[in-house]
């Protein structure tokens, strides 16, 4: 071996070990790291426990704890479930731990009273010692203290996130009052049931008996297609088939048999259209009405047997059923002309479009710190004497989070969902505000309807809040909120749609001779041929001067292109006089309106 090739062996020997020490240290920097890191995040990682009580007394206390790591700005977050042991629950109540235990307490102390209350009962009342004993320890009920505490508590919403720094600094549980879905008429609760298999998770939601439990049993699904093939002359190829059963202490329960009516859900099901055939009473079957979504199936039911379900994924199916909506869409629009031409009208049901699939999600808007710096500012621009600087205290101040649902509290059926537009398909704003206190009260003028992509055939009117009251100005139409507020608070406002006063409009097709074509304006395929005509047919089907200023109910489409031959499109700056609004309007209009 040559001495130049001994002394490159040498020096690729130390490069090596040079490489070696340095993959060396980054190793032991990153172990180092990720250490320190973990190390970290655990130390950022609180366990806070909770207590949560029935309103009513009848249910067991629940006691839990729940993990929450510290956010970005240093506090701590939990979001409030929506369920407890299988109850839902409608709202949840702050209270202190003192509250807790004097509640507690005194459901104890009647307890253990009862047997007085029998022997009080049995006796002439001649033992005035007792009668007084009784009295004293029934001064007030643990349900009176209930109620009492929930006058001044702060009102908490499932599914919503509340901050708990407070009390992971301090090492303090975290104690509620759940308000449970209950109908107190029947004794039931409203309840969500779940059972999972190895493929799927079955649910049933709805209001049964408080001890109701849920007992599923996957079936031969063989032997389920047979009897659908026996009974419909049809072949099926079911995916799965389970018997679904409500138990009461052992016995079968049905729905039915209390007037009452629950939603399955099966989740796991891929496919975008699904049948579910229900097998009943001496075999005998049926196909029941269901819907997809997220890659499950629901369906109604008011009694159990078995199930199966069959996805469809042929093309020759799917182009079938899309054929049969079409016609069943067609035949719809046709019922809502009324035949009597020389007085016609627009019925009241809404014109239905497919149900969209999108699934449930929130836009957010955090508007806090610009709230926040206006009512600061204003300490220095409401009074120029300087008089009113400091009205606007950060105590005085909270944290308002408002929730607006583009659907009822409840509604599952996405054909009743509004949402933002036709590409943004949230169905759900959250907006943060920061507003002040006064007299226990916060008011808040809340944005406009959000929610452009309406479902079809209705209006939007209002809102419905989970807490205080919503009142719409007369002459802006805005809404307000006024809600209690003793700190920050979340309310949650729905929806709500009405049937709307619906006119098409196509220049290109339409015609304004309503007698002698029978185009009324109720269908796309029935349009009026002109902007007059239109707002002339809202007149109409308005009756009324309140109905006329609607501007949520009182909706014109336009299927075409309407350019230059619409009257008002040409710059005009001026008064209208126009039948459907009763006082003048200056307004410019513009030079062109164009829709594909």
């Amino acid at each position: 071996m040559s001495i130049k090739t001994l002394k490159n062996k040498k020096q690729l020997n130390r490069k090596k070990m040079t490489l070696t020490v340095i993959y060396g240290i980054i190793f032991l920097i990153s172990t180092m790291a990720f250490y320190f890191v973990n190390t970290s995040k655990a130390q950022e990682l609180q366990t806070i426990k909770i207590g949560v009580i029935d309103q009513n007394l009848e249910l067991d206390e629940i006691y839990y704890q729940e993990k929450t790591s510290k956010q970005e700005n240093g506090i701590y977050k939990i979001t409030l479930p929506s369920t407890q042991n299988e109850f839902i629950v409608d709202s949840y109540f702050l209270i202190t731990e003192e509250d807790l235990n004097k509640i507690l307490e005194t459901k104890k102390q009647e307890e253990n009273t009862s047997d007085i209350d029998i022997q009080i009962t049995e006796q002439n009342i001649e033992e005035k010692e007792n009668i007084e004993e009784y009295n004293t320890k029934k001064e007030q009920t643990s349900l009176e203290i209930i109620e009492q505490l929930k006058e001044n508590a702060i009102t908490l919403l499932p599914e919503t996130e509340y901050e708990v720094t407070t009390y992971i600094q301090n090492e303090k549980p975290f104690y509620l009052i759940a308000k449970y879905e209950k109908d107190e008429d029947k004794k039931l609760y409203n309840k969500k049931l779940l059972y999972t298999t190895d493929k799927n998770t079955i649910s049933v939601t709805g209001y049964m008996p408080q001890n109701a439990e849920i007992k599923v049993e996957e079936v031969d699904k063989t032997e389920v297609e047979n009897k659908i093939k026996t009974k419909q002359e049809k072949d099926v190829n079911l995916q799965v088939a389970y018997d679904i059963k409500i138990l009461i202490d052992g016995k079968e329960f049905e729905p039915e048999d209390l007037e009452e009516e629950v939603t399955v859900e099966i989740k796991g099901i891929n496919g975008e259209i699904v049948r579910i055939w229900h097998i009943k009473d001496q075999d005998e079957t049926e196909e029941i009405t269901s819907k997809t979504q997220n890659n499950s199936v629901l369906f109604k039911t008011a009694s159990f047997s078995i199930y199966g379900v069959e996805v469809v994924d042929s093309e020759e199916s799917i182009e079938e059923s899309a054929k049969q909506n079409t016609e069943e869409n067609t035949e719809q629009n046709e019922n809502n002309i009324d035949p009597n031409l020389n007085n016609p009208t627009i019925k009241s049901g809404p014109l239905r479009a497919p149900a969209s699939t999108a699934g449930d999600s929130t836009l957010e808007i955090d508007d806090y710190y610009s709230d926040y710096y206006y009512y600061k500012g204003k300490n220095y621009t409401d009074d120029i004497s300087g008089t009113n600087q400091g009205t606007y205290k950060d105590t005085d101040l909270v944290k308002v989070t408002l929730n607006y649902y583009g659907f009822a509290q409840g509604e599952t059926d996405n054909e009743k969902k509004g949402r933002i537009s036709l590409t943004e398909t949230q169905d759900i704003v959250q907006n943060i505000r920061c507003a002040p206190v006064s007299g226990g009260y916060v008011t808040i003028e809340l944005m406009e309807n959000p929610f452009m992509d309406k479902p079809t055939g209705y209006g939007f009117g209002g809102w419905t809040p989970s807490s205080g009251t919503v009142t719409k100005d007369a002459k802006t139409l805005t809404y307000s909120l006024r809600a209690p507020a003793s700190g920050d608070i979340t309310v949650n406002l729905y929806a709500i749609w009405t049937t709307a006063r619906v006119v098409y409009v196509n220049p290109s097709t339409g015609c304004d001779n309503l007698i002698s074509s029978g185009y009324d304006g109720s269908t796309p395929e029935k349009p009026l041929g002109s902007w007059q005509a239109a707002c002339n047919r809202l007149y109409t089907l308005a009756g009324n001067t309140t109905n006329r200023a609607d501007r949520e109910n009182n909706i014109i489409v336009v299927t075409g292109n309407m350019d230059s031959s619409i009257n008002y499109t040409r710059p005009i700056t001026g008064t209208l006089n126009h039948n459907l609004i009763s006082a003048d309007v200056t307004y410019t209009s513009s030079n062109n309106i164009v829709s594909n």
